[in-house]
C-alpha cells in the first residue's frame, strides 16, 4: 500500500482531508478511487463503524488491506484508505443504469393509444 502525506498542514475537517487526500491520488493516478475506511487519531474512532469496534486503526487498516487498498493517506489527525474502482465495475455500473433508463422510457409510453 502506498503512503501519501498530505504535508505538516492540519486540515480543519474530515471532509477537507478527503478532498486533500483525493486531489493527492489523483496526481498519482487517473483511475476513479473510493475510500474504504478511516481512522481519526485525536478521537480514536474509525470506519467503517460496524468493524472497527475497540481497535479502530488496527481494524480500519486490515480492513482496507482486505479490499486491496492501494493508497494510505495521512492528513492530521486522519488517515484515509482507497482502492481504485475496477473498470469492469465502472462498465456495470453503466450497463445498469442504461437498462434502467430503457425500462422508465417502456413505461412512460406503454399505455399510449395509436389513433
Amino acid at each position: 500500500m502506498e503512503k501519501i502525506s498530505l504535508k505538516k498542514q492540519k486540515t480543519k475537517s474530515f471532509k477537507e482531508t478527503q478532498r486533500r487526500a483525493e486531489e493527492a491520488i489523483s496526481l498519482e493516478s487517473s483511475d476513479d478511487y473510493i475510500m474504504l475506511g478511516w481512522y481519526d487519531r485525536k478521537q480514536h474512532k474509525g470506519g467503517p463503524a460496524e468493524v472497527c469496534g475497540d481497535e479502530p486503526l488496527k481494524v480500519a487498516l486490515d480492513y482496507a488491506k482486505s479490499f486491496d487498498a492501494e493508497y494510505r493517506v495521512s492528513g492530521k489527525p486522519y488517515e484515509l484508505f482507497f482502492r481504485s474502482i475496477p473498470e469492469d465495475t465502472a462498465e456495470l455500473d453503466r450497463s445498469t443504469l442504461i437498462e434502467i433508463h430503457k425500462e422508465i422510457e417502456f413505461d412512460r409510453f406503454e399505455n399510449l393509444q395509436g389513433g
